[in-house]
């Protein structure tokens, strides 16, 4: 069957069900192109789609001459409700010129929580091309894949593009694969939720963050298993997850007025506790603060809280969760504030609970060109926890002027420091046998350490008057 080509003019009222009928011919013909041009007044229920097509190949959908007014009616439900559902299918391309959504009565406790989803993809839909110039109020920009179930992911080959303003996540993919975004966004839950995903790069802008402390946040993805058996018989039934790997991507915070205690640009956070493999992610993080602007919003955390989620784990941390080749990078500028940063740090590694033995791995991670500008009324130490280090932690470039960065690894594996600055260096919870290696350009303004034995061993840089 040859594809249609449909065009469709805004109707004076409702338009749910033109819009329907037409998409309708699209999943009839296996595909085909939709033009929309005009205002369209839409009413799409809570749980439903306006545009819902099933391994549709080949389709266009072009909205880029047209509003999508879906503000009469606000989802007051934490339900999915797609505005675009593609169930499977290949080469699918949205443009859309304007969609409008209904504010959040309350943005600090909804943002994320309620409101339609833009674009959904599941199934393993591939060569997706997403075009937004302006949408408001939704809950989702693209979401794909699901956090409970691994059989609605596998999408791959998706390009996304979103301007808007009060968007929980303009971006949230689990078990993507090949994913490009660059969106620039007003008012966040996430900027960017990328779950169990490979070969992702992008930029994500945003200013205003809401409820979740990391803007853009790489996690794990449930592959195999579900919670609900898991929970009941972990040891027989347990799931298995996937991490993220080959990742470069961009945080940018414009400058906000809204923000959390711990607001960071971007971090690392498990959502269960399963052996599984974060590989080869750069990220890079920009963010400048004063007393009324991005006064709290800090560079990078790496943390856990599943186990308070999903109590079959012993732990928030094991070690067949495994790090490698971690790059972080960029700058967070606080000097012309007076007030207190981060209120957890503006840089926060700690991937273990009490017992070490519980720690995470870390073959490899490195801060490469990351530079820390203080607030005149920072308090906090920037931490670096990592007693399950199996490799080198690297500082290159690092430089945090007046600010304390506390190390906590093991006796096997040193940490090596190149052209860094910080006001003190805390080794306590560096144990014998290892040592931090301070290198050609380094100024530290003084040590910690337990005891007449220092636990760090010039090679270049200097500690105090040393």
């Amino acid at each position: 069957m040859s594809k249609v080509d449909l065009t469709l003019a805004a109707p004076s009222g409702d338009a749910t069900g033109a819009i329907r009928a037409a998409a309708s011919k699209l999943q009839e013909s296996g595909g085909g192109r939709l033009l929309l041009t005009g205002h369209f007044k839409i009413n799409v229920p809570a749980g439903e789609s306006l545009v819902a097509l099933k391994d549709a190949r080949d389709v266009v959908i072009d909205a880029s001459k047209a509003i999508l007014d879906d503000s009469a009616v606000l989802f007051d439900k934490l339900t999915f409700t797609p505005i675009f559902l593609f169930d499977g299918g290949e080469n699918i391309t949205v443009t859309i010129g304007e969609y409008r959504g209904v504010p959040l009565p309350d943005p600090q406790t909804q943002m994320g929580y309620r409101g339609a989803i833009l674009v959904r993809a599941i199934r393993g839909a591939k060569g997706i091309k997403i075009d937004v110039a302006r949408a408001s109020n939704l809950r989702y920009g693209l979401q794909t894949g699901a956090y409970d179930d691994a059989s609605n992911g596998q999408c791959s080959n998706i390009d996304v593009k979103i301007r808007g303003t009060m968007i929980g996540y303009s971006v949230a993919a689990y078990l993507a694969d090949d994913l490009r975004f660059d969106v620039d966004i007003d008012g966040i839950h996430r900027a960017v939720y990328l779950g169990g995903c490979s070969k992702v790069s992008g930029v994500a802008r945003w200013r205003d963050q809401y409820i979740a402390p990391i803007a853009v946040v790489l996690t794990d993805a449930l592959a195999a298993g579900n919670d609900r058996d898991a929970q009941a018989d972990p040891v027989r039934k347990p799931t298995r997850s996937r991490g993220c790997s080959e990742i470069d991507v961009q945080s940018i915070d414009k400058g906000s007025k809204i923000f959390q205690g711990g607001s960071v640009c971007a971090g690392i956070a498990l959502s269960r506790v399963d052996p599984c493999v974060f590989r080869d992610i750069r990220i890079r993080v920009s963010s400048k603060g004063t007393d009324t602007v991005s006064t709290k919003v800090g560079a990078f955390h790496i943390y856990s809280g599943a186990n308070e989620v999903w109590k079959r784990y012993p732990s928030n941390w094991r070690p067949e969760v495994v790090f490698e080749n971690i790059r972080v990078s960029g700058l967070i500028d606080h000097s012309e504030s007076s007030l207190d940063g981060n209120g957890l740090s503006e840089l926060s590694v700690k991937a273990y609970d009490k017992d070490p033995a519980n720690a995470a791995t870390f073959k490899s991670i490195s801060f490469d060109g990351l530079t820390i500008l203080p607030s005149s009324g920072h308090q906090r130490a920037l931490n670096f926890e990592v007693p399950g280090l199996a490799g080198i932690a690297s500082f290159r470039g690092f430089r945090a002027p007046g600010m304390t960065l506390g190390l906590r690894t093991n006796d096997r594996h040193d940490s090596l420091m190149a052209d860094c600055e910080f006001g003190e260096l805390d080794v306590r919870h560096v144990p014998g046998g290892s040592r931090v290696v301070v290198g050609q350009g380094c100024v530290i303004g003084k040590e910690t350490s337990d005891g007449p034995t220092s636990n760090t061993r010039l090679e270049g840089g200097r500690i105090g008057g040393q």
